[in-house]
C-alpha cells in the first residue's frame, strides 16, 4: 500500500519588529538625556544650603572678632569696651591710680548698718573732741569694700619722721578704742607716708617709718585690752597715695593712719 507521506510545513516563526515613529524616538531619547537633571538640582540645593550655612557662621565669628577687637582697644587705648581706670602720672615721678568706685562689699551685707552706726557715732564723738580743744587732727569714717575705714591724719598723730604717737591725739584715740572695743571685728592698722624720701638711721625708707606707725598704733589698742588676735599692722609706704604727690595739699593727705574695721567676709 502506496502511502504517500506528506510532510507537513512547520509554522513560520516571524518576529515583526516594532517600527517606531521618529516623533517617538526622539521623545524616549530626551527623557533619557534629562534624567541627569534630578540629581543634579538636587545636588546643587545641597551645596547652596552648605555655603549658606558657611556664609552665616562667617558673619557670626566677625562680629564677635569686631567685639573682641573693641575690647582689646579699648584695654590699651582706656577708652571703650574694658575701659580701665586712668593711671594719672604727674612730673615728679608719682602716680596715683584712683580708686574705682566699688559696686560689691566682700563681707556680710547685714554688718553695713553696724558700720554706719559705728562710723557715725566716732566722727561725732571726735569733732566734739577737737571742737571743745581735746584734741587735735583731722578724721574721717567711710565704708567701703573691706568694711569701715577711720582715716587719721598723721601729720596730727606723729611729729616728722617720728613713729611716737603726740599726747594731745590721745583723746581721739581713746574714743576710737572705747567705740570699738565691745565689737568682735578684727582691726588692721595701716601707715602711709607721701614719696618724700626720709633715709634716716633709724628709718631708711618710708617702709620703715609707715610700718613702724602703723606698730605704735597696734600698742596703743593693746595697752587698751584688746585681744591680739583681733589686730594687724601693715606699713605701704608712699605706694597707695590718695593725693598727689606733687602738691603739698595731696602730700598732706598722703601722711595717714587707717584703721580699717574688717568686716566678716563672705
Amino acid at each position: 500500500m502506496e502511502q504517500t507521506e506528506q510532510k507537513k510545513a512547520a509554522p513560520a516563526i516571524v518576529i515583526v519588529e516594532e517600527l517606531k515613529s521618529p516623533k517617538k524616538a526622539e521623545e524616549e531619547e530626551g527623557a533619557d538625556a534629562e534624567r541627569w537633571l534630578l540629581p543634579f538640582a538636587g545636588l546643587v540645593t545641597l551645596l547652596f544650603s552648605l555655603f549658606l550655612v558657611l556664609f552665616s557662621m562667617s558673619q557670626t565669628d566677625m562680629k564677635k572678632f569686631k567685639d573682641v577687637s573693641k575690647s582689646l582697644q579699648g584695654v590699651f587705648k582706656g577708652s571703650g569696651v574694658g575701659e580701665k581706670p586712668d593711671t594719672l602720672k604727674y612730673p615728679s615721678g608719682d602716680r596715683v591710680v584712683p580708686t574705682p568706685i566699688q559696686t560689691k562689699r566682700n563681707f556680710n551685707q547685714a554688718e553695713v548698718p553696724v558700720f554706719e552706726r559705728l562710723g557715725t557715732s566716732i566722727k561725732e564723738d571726735g569733732k566734739r573732741l577737737i571742737k571743745e580743744g581735746l584734741t587735735e587732727g583731722f578724721m574721717s569714717a567711710d565704708i567701703d569694700e573691706r568694711g569701715l575705714v577711720i582715716r587719721l591724719a598723721a601729720d596730727s598723730m606723729f611729729d616728722i619722721g617720728d613713729d611716737r604717737i603726740n599726747p594731745h591725739i590721745l583723746p581721739l584715740l581713746e574714743n576710737i578704742a572705747l567705740k570699738l572695743k565691745p565689737t568682735n571685728f578684727e582691726l588692721r592698722i595701716e601707715g602711709h607716708t607721701d614719696s618724700t624720701p626720709i633715709g634716716t638711721e633709724r628709718f631708711p625708707s618710708n617702709w620703715e617709718l609707715s610700718s613702724a606707725r602703723a606698730i605704735d598704733v597696734v600698742r596703743f589698742f593693746i595697752k587698751k585690752d584688746f585681744s591680739q588676735n583681733r589686730l594687724s599692722a601693715v606699713g605701704y609706704g608712699e605706694y597707695r597715695p590718695i593725693g598727689r604727690n606733687d602738691m603739698e595739699e595731696g602730700r598732706t593727705k598722703n601722711r595717714r593712719i587707717d584703721i580699717v574695721i574688717l568686716g566678716t567676709k563672705i
